[in-house]
């Protein structure tokens, strides 16, 4: 039991983050859950991309790309059309999956380690900027905000998605009953 709580209570800490996605594997089964148990019929990163009305000629910085669930989808709008992405995670491999299918597609990604409270880039250089599923691992938010700030444009638009209780809420319901029978102290806010 002290490992599940150690990796619960430090996931917010870079270097458990860094362990527990490190390959990739964690990752996919994440997705895996989520599409097994989610009760919507469109696919979550459609929706949500679709939100954005993306011309095409854009430069989008996705922090926490992980597997490219959104990256992926959104450099297909980009290809041919001038647009670019910059892809970054705390590891790279986490992002393998993702580089590979880039690379056999052709699309305008560039993979790149970095630390979302510290971006290697210049202020105002990002038309869009993508933090999804990946704010509430930041162990300093406000410091992550700032950053995300200074990249992006003042006419840019900025897309983060959370997890929501309503999303899966069978599997909400178990998780909350895990936490439970493991000890573990879970708020909902």
């Amino acid at each position: 039991m002290s490992q599940v709580r150690n990796y619960y209570e430090n996931s917010q800490n870079k270097e458990s983050i860094q362990l527990i996605y490190n390959a990739g594997n964690n990752l996919s089964a994440k997705y895996e859950v989520m599409g097994k148990y989610g009760i919507s019929t469109e696919m979550f990163e459609t929706w949500t991309i679709e939100k954005l009305h993306l011309l095409g000629s854009e430069r989008v910085l996705d922090i926490g790309t992980g597997n490219g669930r959104f990256s992926i989808p959104t450099s297909k709008i980009l290809k041919n059309n001038g647009g670019f992405m910059v892809c970054c995670d705390l590891t790279e491999g986490v992002m393998n999956s993702a580089r590979i299918q880039a690379e056999q597609e052709g699309l305008p990604i560039l993979h790149m380690i970095a630390d979302a409270e510290k971006l290697p880039f210049l202020s105002d250089e990002f038309d869009v900027v993508m933090a999804n599923h990946m704010l509430y691992h930041l162990p300093d938010l406000k410091k992550g905000l700032k950053e995300i700030s200074r990249v992006l444009r003042n006419t840019g638009q900025f897309l983060a998605t959370t997890n929501s209780s309503r999303g899966m809420p069978e599997f909400f319901a178990l998780h909350q009953e895990t936490m439970h029978q493991l000890h573990i102290p879970f708020e909902i806010k």
